[in-house]
């Protein structure tokens, strides 16, 4: 706790003559946070020497873990010796969270614990990035999630054709994908910790906010999401650091910059538009402040400017499908029946904590769960999945510590805010708006449209680095005014940010692979009732191959195959009777069970077709279902909407009963 102790003066002349603390021999006197081209750098890097198809995943986790070990133990070499300053401290933290990053990034699939990610051939995310490699055109429609604005499909796109150029295989390239969002994860860092410089935090108090940003959930789940979630909350800071500049100082850099962060955010995801009332306040606040008139016809010229820079950029596109789709501003398409929770009232929904949500189920339960702030609370740690009962106590940790984080914050910012006087007083406001902006669009949001996935976490990010400021801001102040007592309650404020942190990445480094769990959907083929095993990944459910084919077996789309296991393909016939091994529709047990992600080949008819699937745990059949089999090689899981599209046959979801109709003939 040195840096608790160092005066505040020594700190700032540290920040600004690294040669007072230590000689100039010394490179890393000169550290700072990491500029955007070494997070870049790092990932392509990655790319190059490593290919998530060999199965070395284990290897490269153990590797990453190594470093971040590694990095550790530096940290602490350089503090015994009295040489670790607080911007390198600083460094360190966000090194960790480069390779926590990069190990979820890792044992994530593309499509796993995603959010509305679709396949390449659909209209959801996955179906927007694949429609600009194939045809650089903007889509004819705003189905699904194309009513997105372009900005990270494109930017996603583009990588997607550099890498083609330079014949990287499809299924390596697939995977790539998530090094952009995982890129945007990491640039948040650095645009974070800059905020905070902003809000003067220095010592213990930054590196505590700086590492609340870096190693929080969230930041872990959205880098391996393959939407614009990450982006968006990425350019939303952004506008927040040069609005905080711009309230400095007006000048034409800063207006520029900032008009092009919010008009880019705008242009990745249009609830981006909440800025305007965290800027529009502020704008307002300084020219009627200024007393001459010239004064204030400059700044009505910096507004001009603003407005004529963001405007175009941020609404070009929901303007353009205004005029061809006839899509109304502010547009949110058909959500999901079963997640409804209108049916509760306002107060249950919004304005109580029902513990019974908290503790019955510590995942989030979409469909089930109605309360709000449960819900953000939960989501914030572990997003909207169930992970392996091996980590049930680690995210029970994890909810407890993150509680604990969001009521010191809440206090914190209470505090910040009542507070008149202190060198970050102004800088706290635009804070503070944003915050309020955020929580405000986030209620009405959910009261608009009363469903469970409009509750999660993911719409509020930005509200991180409100919660980390505002606990620097308060700490640091209360150590300022009150050294005595702050000596006393400090390791009571810094031991939970110290153990949600550690608990963020013990969970997200070791949480593994993808959670497969039994399922026994109604299926039936042609009105005939199946009992045919599954397992729900995702959301969605998977079926073997072979047992797809025995179903249909008699029907028009009946099918025949032969496995090469290690190949990982399955040559199909169609029109064949498939030859029962007597192995198919075994049931799927009780037990949750690890998915891992693959890409397998289907050779339909001889045309070469490539699928997504999973292996799931070991025994049963696995592998080559149509064969001996006893429990030694992997079976692979698909989900049955792409079989259908392969195979020919048709099938339709009934969400009122749970039900799949598989439709042959």
């Amino acid at each position: 706790m040195a840096l608790l102790e160092r005066d505040r003066r020594t700190e700032i002349n540290v920040y600004e003559n690294p040669a007072l603390h230590l000689p100039a021999k010394h490179a890393f006197s000169h550290w700072s946070p990491a500029p955007y081209w070494v997070y870049a750098a790092a990932f392509l890097l990655l790319h190059i020497v490593y290919n998530p198809m060999a199965g070395l995943e284990r290897p490269m986790r153990l590797f990453l873990l190594l470093a971040i070990l590694s990095v550790l133990a530096f940290g602490a070499y350089l503090y015994r010796k009295g040489r670790l300053t607080c911007r390198q401290a600083a460094f360190l933290i966000m090194a960790v969270g480069v390779f926590i990053r990069m190990a979820y990034v890792l044992y994530t699939g593309i499509y796993t614990r995603q959010h509305d990610a679709g396949d390449t051939g659909g209209t959801g995310h996955w179906g927007y990035i694949w429609h600009f490699t194939k045809n650089w055109s903007l889509p004819a429609t705003n189905e699904y999630q194309l009513y997105h604005p372009p900005l990270h499909h494109f930017i996603v796109a583009v990588w997607y054709r550099i890498n083609n150029f330079f014949q990287m295989k499809a299924d390596r390239n697939l995977e790539s994908v998530q090094y952009v969002t995982a890129f945007y994860s990491c640039c948040l860092m650095t645009v974070s910790y800059r905020v905070f410089k902003k809000l003067s935090l220095s010592g213990a108090f930054l590196l505590a906010a700086v590492a609340l940003t870096a190693l929080h959930p969230t930041m872990f789940i959205l880098a391996g999401s393959i939407n614009n979630d990450m982006l968006v909350t990425l350019l939303y800071v952004s506008s927040l650091l040069w609005l905080l500049r711009w309230y400095e100082t007006q000048s034409v850099k800063n207006t520029v910059f900032l008009a092009l962060c919010t008009g880019l955010a705008m242009m990745a995801k249009t609830n981006a538009a909440t800025l305007a009332f965290v800027i529009a306040p502020f704008f307002g606040l300084k020219l009627f402040q200024r007393g001459k008139r010239e004064v204030k016809l400059r700044l009505i010229g910096k507004f001009a400017l603003f407005g004529f820079i963001s405007i175009p950029i941020g609404m070009w596109y929901p303007v353009r499908n205004l005029l061809i789709m006839n899509q109304p501003f502010g547009f949110v398409p058909a959500l999901a029946n079963d997640q409804y929770m209108g049916d509760f009232s306002i107060t249950a929904r919004i304005f109580s904590f029902p513990l019974s949500q908290l503790f019955e189920r510590i995942y989030c339960k979409p469909g089930l769960d109605y309360n709000l702030p449960v819900y953000l609370l939960k989501s914030a740690a572990l997003g909207e999945w169930e992970y392996n009962a091996e980590v049930n106590v680690l995210a029970v940790l994890l909810i407890a510590f993150n509680l604990i984080i969001i009521l010191v914050s809440l206090a914190a910012m209470v505090y910040a805010v009542i507070r008149k006087r202190g060198e970050n007083h102004r800088a706290k406001w635009p804070l503070f708006a944003l915050w309020l902006t955020q929580m405000i669009s986030m209620v009405y949001f959910y009261i608009q449209f009363p469903y469970t996935c409009t509750m999660d976490f993911r719409y509020i990010v930005p509200t991180i680095i409100c919660g980390a400021g505002f606990i620097g801001m308060a700490c640091q102040s209360a150590a300022e005014k009150a050294p005595g007592v702050w000596r006393k309650a400090r390791y009571w404020l810094f031991a939970p940010v110290v153990c949600f942190c550690i608990s963020s990445v013990l969970f997200y480094l070791f949480v593994g692979g993808i959670i497969a769990i039994p399922a026994a959907p109604t299926v039936t083929v042609d009105s005939r009732p199946v009992a045919i095993a599954a397992y729900n990944i995702d959301g969605s459910h998977y079926f073997k191959l072979c047992d797809v084919a025995y179903a249909l077996n008699g029907t028009a789309r009946q099918f025949n195959m032969e496995f090469d296991s290690a190949a990982r393909a399955a040559a199909i016939t169609s029109g064949e009777a498939y030859a029962a091994s007597g192995d198919e529709l075994a049931a799927a047990g009780t037990a949750n069970k690890t998915a891992k992600p693959i890409m397998s080949t289907l050779f339909v008819n001889g045309q070469e077709l490539k699928l997504t699937a999973y292996t799931v745990g070991h025994g049963n059949c696995h592998g080559d279902c149509h064969g001996d089999c006893h429990g030694d090689c992997r079976s692979d899981y698909f989900k049955l909407r792409d079989l259908s599209g392969a195979l020919g046959f048709d099938v339709e979801w009934d969400s009122a009963r749970g039900a799949i109709r598989i439709r042959a003939g």
